[in-house]
């Protein structure tokens, strides 16, 4: 399956969308709800028609009670569910329909769904503690800069005021935090302009910013946050590649199901080169032997797992340890940047401070002697 045929397939899944809805906000925690309530019903012999009518009634989110709505009626018509499903691939991937596919030829959908939905409650568990983990931070750098601002607008230019009525010979250093005090007000709006571009780049980002694959690999030469990045790549690729292979799928198929997986166009690009080796009669261990993104470590384990015939749960062995190994990372980064913030704000509340009370302290001199 090669890089034009998987755009094919993503525009003729996107063209099929009836309903017309903007599905951005149907996060990945209502997915996992769904699959996981749809894979309990299952399980208990419901229909499948009516375990839909049963979470259709249930959802609150209208943008997905519309979809689901959409879903039974193609279902109760006849079409599978990986084709109803197939219809939203905003909301459900490549990956995702082609497991549904799976179940369904195999009669075992509701197993097929309960690993999806335990696939999906670690990726969103991940992305919720990414989030709260990040949260303290960002509103300690809010403040910082809110109380910087209130500085530099209201306190600065009212000792201005002063050192001009006192005439005052001021420090350099006081001469320019007088001047960037005057200038603030457009800085501020420079700082504005440019969140709100990057903002907009990011929203727009396949029109805006299409990153090359030359900067995706400078990405991951980042410290920390690159390593971070290539650790949660690991944990997500080998977990997917675990659930596909655990459902019969063969490996070139997995692996070419598993590029919509990965954000990294210069990993996706080396995986896609990895697919056509292994087409061409080379094993997995042999194929990654040169990719520095997996540790020599999950090379071994590939390697055991292929050649004892039972590379999924080797698979799901590296899936576990790196899910881990992020969370550690993770903290480990927030640990870092709280105090880094809070020393560079103290550090800038006291160079304004003290380049205030200098031009004070030379008068009180001044007039001691």
């Amino acid at each position: 399956m090669n890089k034009k045929l998987l755009n094919k397939i993503k525009r003729e899944n996107r063209s099929e969308n009836p309903i017309n809805l903007s599905l951005k906000k149907i996060n990945i925690r209502i997915i996992w709800e769904f699959t996981r309530s749809l894979a309990v019903m299952l399980k208990a012999k419901i229909p499948l028609v009516k375990a839909l009518e049963i979470i259709h009634s249930q959802t609150k989110i209208k943008t997905f009670k519309k979809v689901l709505k959409d879903i039974i009626k193609h279902v109760t018509k006849g079409t599978s569910l990986k084709d109803s499903l197939k219809r939203y691939p905003e909301i459900f991937d490549e990956t995702y329909t082609q497991l549904i596919s799976v179940g369904e030829a195999t009669g075992r959908l509701d197993e097929v769904l309960k690993l999806q939905a335990e696939y999906l409650e670690k990726r969103y568990l991940l992305r919720k503690k990414v989030v709260m983990s990040l949260t303290y931070p960002a509103i300690v750098l809010i403040v910082s800069f809110c109380v910087v601002s209130f500085l530099l607008l209201f306190m600065i230019p009212a000792f201005s005021e002063i050192f001009l009525d006192l005439g005052s010979d001021m420090p350099v250093s006081t001469k320019f935090l007088l001047k960037l005090s005057n200038n603030y007000q457009y800085f501020v709006i420079v700082l504005l302009a440019v969140i709100l571009i990057l903002y907009l780049g990011v929203k727009n980002k396949k029109k805006l910013f299409h990153a090359s694959v030359k900067r995706h690999r400078l990405i991951l030469s980042v410290p920390i946050w690159g390593n971070i990045i290539q650790t949660n790549f690991i944990s997500n690729f080998c977990r997917t590649l675990g659930i596909l292979l655990a459902n019969g799928i063969p490996l070139t198929q997995c692996l070419s199901i598993s590029l919509f997986t990965i954000k990294n166009r210069f990993i996706r690009e080396k995986i896609r080169k990895l697919t056509r080796e292994i087409k061409r009669g080379k094993n997995l261990t042999e194929s990654i032997e040169d990719l520095f993104f997996f540790p020599s470590v999950v090379k071994q384990i590939i390697a055991v797992g292929e050649s004892s015939s039972n590379l999924e749960e080797s698979m799901f062995y590296i899936a576990d340890i790196y899910e881990q190994e992020v969370d550690s990372k993770i903290e480990f980064l927030t640990s870092i940047i709280e105090p880094f913030i809070i020393i560079i704000l103290g550090f800038m509340i006291a160079i304004i401070i003290i380049n205030l009370y200098l031009p004070i302290f030379n008068i009180v001199n001044a007039i001691g002697y």
